[in-house]
C-alpha cells in the first residue's frame, strides 16, 4: 500500500509540474515581451505552489521571509538552498523572490515544457562535465547580477539527497565565487528533512514542513584565497538551522499520515446547544450583554493602537436603513477612538468618486450600478482593481464587510487576504434554509466566510442562524448588538394624554415586514377600541393593501398613512404615539424597536428572530405571527398604557443604559484586536478551506481563486504598486474645524 501511495503521490506531483511548466512557457513569453523577464520565476513559482500544495497536501511554514523581501530595497544576492529531492521545487514555489533567476544543471534545458520556461526566464545553466565552462559561466553570472541587479538561486550541494537525519553534502565553490565577484551577500535557506512525509518507494504523506530564511551573510573581505572560510561559515549556519527545524520521521505526528487522496472535510460540526432558543421567555437585556462578553473575549496584551479600517457594503448613505445607519454610526465612534475609517460602496446617482461625511468619514463610491434594493450585481474581478488601489493607497490593515446581500462585501472578503489584510464580517439578517433564495444566498455566504478571520452577528439567534447557514465554527462568531444615539430619541417633553391611544408603525411596507398582519389586525383593533388610532410611516408595495383596507373599512379618520419618513422626522413621528407596533416576519435584531422604546413608547412585536433578546419583558408585549395573537397583544398593550403602568421617561433612561454606540465600538474594537493578534491564514489554508466547500462547489471556488490570483499578478505588472501614491495624512476633524474657524475670522476682518 505504501509503494502505491508513493507512486501516486509522485505521479500527481509530476503531472502538476508538467502542466504548470507548459503554461509557464506562454507566461514567460508575455512577461519577456513587456520587460518583466526576471519576474517570471516569481509568478510561476507561486502558481505552482498554490496549485500543487493543496493537491498533494504539503504546507510550507516559512520563517524569516523579510530577508527575501528586503532584497527589493537592498539589492540582489546569491540565494542558497539545501537539495533533497525533485520535490524541492515546491519550497522554491513558496519562497522565490522577485527579480531572481535559477542556476541549474544543463540537462534540465531539454526537459519538455520546463526547459523552455527556464530559458525564457533567464536561468543560468551549468555544464558539470566541463569545468572550464562552469567557471566561465559563474564569472559571467556574477557580472550579469551586477549589471541587471538580479538575484540568483543555487543548490550549493550540487546533487540531491534525502535521509532520515538532517545533514548537508559538501558545498561546491561556484556560487561563492559568483557572490564574491558580484559583491553581493549570500542568503542561506534551509527546508527541513522530508523524511517524515516522503520515503521513496514507501510512503507519500500529507503534512507541513518548516522553511527558514537566514540573515544575509556579507561577502566583503572574501576573495578566492579565503573562499573556504566563507563556505564553512555559511554551511555551518545552514546545518545548525536545518537540525533545529527538522523533525525526525519517527516522531512525525500521526495526523500527517493521511494520503494525498484524503479529501475529507475538516469542518467541525455545530454542537447542539450552541444557539439560543428563540422561543425562550428569558428576554432580559442581560442576555445580549452576557453573550457579547463571552464571545468577544479579552483584548490581547500589546494590542495595536490604530487600525486602518475599510467598511465595505452596498448598503450605505444616502440610502436609509438599518445596515446603513449601523455602518455610519459605528464608523464615527471608531474614528473618535483614534482609528482610521473609510467606507467603500457603489455610486448613488450623482454621488461618485470620493466624498466625506461629517465628522470626517471618507467614502469611496465605486462606479457600479445597483440592481435592486441598493444591491449591486456581482462584479468580482472588475471590483479587484478598484479594491486594490484603495487598499494600497489608504494602507488598510483590516476590512469589515456588512450585509449578506452585499456583493461588494462578499468580494472584499475574497480579495482582502491577497494583500495580507485581515477580514471581519457582520451579518445583519436572518435567512431560511429551504427556499431557493435562501439556498443560493447561504452558499455564497459560506464561500465568503470560509476564510474570514471573525464574524459578528447582532443577536444570539442571528449567530445561530449564521453558524448553520455559513457552516462556521461557533467560536469564530461574536454577538454585538445594534445601538442608537439616545439623545436623538428623547420622549415628548410633556406626557401625552391617554384618553386616546395612538399606535405608531414605521416600517418598509413589504411582505417580510408583516404588513399583511397590520392590514388584517388594524380594523379589528379599531372596532374593539373606538378611541385607538394608527399612524403608519413608510413606503413600499404593500401601501396599496393599506389604502384598500382603509377605504373598505372607512377608517380614513383613524388610520393615517404618512408615506416615507425622513430619518430626521422619525423621533417626531414616534412621539405622537403611545404604542409602537412591529409585525415583522423575520428580524435579526430590530433597531426600530429600541428606537421606539427609547422615545418612550410601549412596544408590541412579533416573537421572531432576535427580537425577544432586545428589551426586558415589562417594556414589550410579544405576539405570534398571526392576526388573532397580534390583536390580543395590542389589546394588552392598550390596557397597560391606559392604566399608567408604562413610564415613558423611565423607559428612555433604561434604554440609554442598555444601548450605546460607544459600547458597540468598544466590543467591535476588541474583535479587531483579537483578529490582528491571531496568526494569519496561509494561502494553503485558504485554498484548503475553500476546497472543503463541497465536491462540486469546492473545486469551483479554488478555480475562481486561481483566476483571481492571476488577474492580480496582471494588475501588479500593468499598475505596479510603486505607481500608487499612498495617502500620507488622514482626515483630522478637529483640525478641519479649526481651519474653518480661522477662515471665518479672516473673512470677518475684511
Amino acid at each position: 500500500m505504501g509503494a502505491i501511495q508513493y507512486k501516486l503521490g509522485m505521479a500527481v506531483y509530476g503531472t502538476v509540474l508538467a502542466v504548470v511548466g507548459f503554461i509557464a512557457t506562454f507566461e514567460a513569453i508575455i512577461l519577456a515581451l513587456i520587460g518583466k523577464r526576471f519576474n517570471v520565476d516569481f509568478y510561476v513559482a507561486r502558481t505552482f505552489y498554490y496549485l500543487c500544495a493543496p493537491i498533494i497536501g504539503w504546507y510550507i511554514q516559512m520563517e524569516g521571509e523579510e530577508h527575501l523581501l528586503n532584497l527589493q530595497a537592498t539589492g540582489p544576492a546569491v540565494i542558497l538552498g539545501n537539495h533533497q529531492s525533485m520535490v524541492d521545487i515546491l519550497y522554491l514555489g513558496r519562497m522565490f523572490p522577485k527579480r531572481a533567476a535559477i542556476m541549474a544543471k544543463k540537462s534540465l534545458k531539454w526537459v519538455p515544457g520546463l526547459g523552455t520556461f527556464m530559458i525564457l526566464s533567464g536561468s543560468v545553466f551549468l555544464d558539470r562535465k566541463n569545468n572550464k565552462s562552469a567557471v566561465a559561466m559563474m564569472n559571467a553570472a556574477g557580472d550579469e547580477m551586477k549589471r541587471k541587479k538580479i538575484s540568483v538561486f543555487v543548490f550549493p550541494e550540487g546533487t540531491r539527497h534525502l535521509s532520515d537525519e538532517p545533514f548537508l553534502l559538501p558545498f561546491k565553490k561556484g556560487a561563492f565565487h559568483m557572490a564574491i565577484r558580484a559583491g553581493v551577500p549570500i542568503v542561506p535557506i534551509v527546508c527541513e528533512s522530508y523524511s517524515k512525509l516522503l520515503k521513496p518507494g514507501k510512503y507519500f504523506r500529507r503534512g507541513s514542513l518548516k522553511l527558514r530564511v537566514l540573515p544575509p551573510v556579507s561577502t566583503d573581505g572574501y576573495t578566492a584565497e579565503n573562499i573556504n572560510e566563507l563556505i564553512e561559515k555559511v554551511q555551518t549556519q545552514m546545518l545548525a538551522a536545518l537540525k533545529e527545524i527538522s523533525t525526525p520521521a519517527s516522531k512525525s505526528a500521526t495526523s500527517s499520515t493521511s494520503t494525498i487522496v484524503d479529501t475529507a472535510s475538516r469542518n467541525k460540526p455545530v454542537a447542539e446547544g450552541d444557539g439560543v432558543d428563540a422561543d425562550s421567555d428569558a428576554s432580559d437585556e442581560t442576555e445580549v450583554e452576557e453573550s457579547v462578553s463571552e464571545s468577544d473575549g479579552d483584548v490581547p496584551a500589546g494590542k495595536p493602537g490604530k487600525v486602518a479600517l475599510a467598511m465595505v457594503s452596498d448598503f450605505f448613505h444616502p440610502n436609509v436603513g438599518g445596515v446603513e445607519g449601523h455602518i455610519y454610526s459605528l464608523g464615527v465612534e471608531l474614528a473618535r477612538r483614534g482609528h482610521k475609517v473609510i467606507v467603500i460602496t457603489h455610486h448613488h446617482d450623482k454621488r461618485v468618486g470620493i466624498r466625506y461625511l461629517a465628522p470626517g468619514i471618507k467614502v469611496y463610491h465605486v462606479p457600479f450600478v445597483p440592481l435592486a434594493s441598493s444591491a449591486s450585481l456581482p462584479n468580482y474581478l472588475l471590483f479587484l482593481p478598484y479594491f486594490r488601489s484603495i487598499i494600497l493607497r489608504e494602507r488598510i490593515t483590516l476590512v469589515h464587510g456588512h450585509g449578506t446581500l452585499s456583493s461588494l462585501a462578499h468580494e472584499a472578503m475574497h480579495h482582502a487576504p491577497l494583500f495580507g489584510v485581515r477580514t471581519v464580517f457582520t451579518d445583519h439578517s436572518l435567512f431560511s434554509f429551504a427556499d431557493a433564495v435562501g439556498v443560493l444566498t447561504n452558499k455564497l455566504l459560506a464561500s465568503a466566510l470560509r476564510t474570514a478571520d471573525a464574524v459578528i452577528c447582532v443577536s444570539n439567534t442571528g449567530r445561530e442562524n449564521t453558524v448553520l447557514r455559513a457552516e462556521l465554527p461557533p467560536d469564530r462568531v461574536s454577538v454585538i448588538p445594534n445601538a442608537l444615539v439616545p439623545s436623538q430619541f428623547a420622549p415628548a417633553p410633556t406626557p401625552i394624554p391617554t384618553d386616546e391611544i395612538t399606535v405608531v408603525v414605521i416600517s418598509r411596507l413589504v411582505y417580510r415586514k408583516g404588513i399583511d398582519l397590520l392590514v388584517s389586525s388594524a380594523p379589528v383593533i379599531c372596532e374593539l377600541f373606538p378611541r385607538v388610532r394608527f399612524v403608519v410611516g413608510g413606503d413600499g408595495p404593500k401601501m396599496v393593501d393599506l389604502l384598500q383596507m382603509r377605504e373598505n373599512h372607512r377608517l380614513q379618520d383613524r388610520i393615517e398613512l404618512l408615506g416615507a419618513v425622513r430619518p430626521a422626522d422619525v423621533r417626531a413621528t414616534l412621539t405622537r404615539g403611545h404604542i409602537y407596533l412591529s409585525t415583522s416576519l423575520t428580524e435579526a435584531f430590530g433597531t426600530s424597536i429600541i428606537e421606539a422604546a427609547c422615545a418612550g413608547l410601549f412596544v408590541v412585536a412579533t416573537r421572531v428572530g432576535g427580537v425577544p433578546e432586545v428589551l426586558p419583558r415589562d417594556m414589550v408585549e410579544f405576539a405570534r405571527a398571526d392576526e388573532d395573537d397580534v390583536v390580543r397583544a395590542l389589546g394588552n398593550a392598550i390596557r397597560t398604557v391606559q392604566s399608567g403602568q408604562h413610564d415613558a421617561a423611565r423607559a428612555h433612561e433604561r434604554v440609554k443604559t442598555m444601548y450605546s454606540w460607544e459600547a458597540v465600538a468598544e466590543r467591535t474594537e476588541a474583535v479587531y484586536y483579537r483578529v490582528l493578534a491571531s496568526p494569519q491564514k496561509t494561502p494553503y489554508e485558504r485554498l484548503a478551506a475553500h476546497y472543503a466547500g463541497g465536491p462540486v462547489f469546492g473545486p469551483i471556488l479554488c478555480a475562481i481563486l486561481a483566476v483571481q490570483w492571476w488577474f492580480l499578478q496582471f494588475l501588479e505588472v500593468m499598475i505596479p504598486r510603486d505607481d500608487i501614491d499612498p495617502v500620507m495624512s488622514d482626515w483630522d476633524a478637529r483640525q478641519f474645524v479649526k481651519t474653518v474657524e480661522r477662515e471665518k475670522r479672516a473673512k470677518g476682518c475684511h
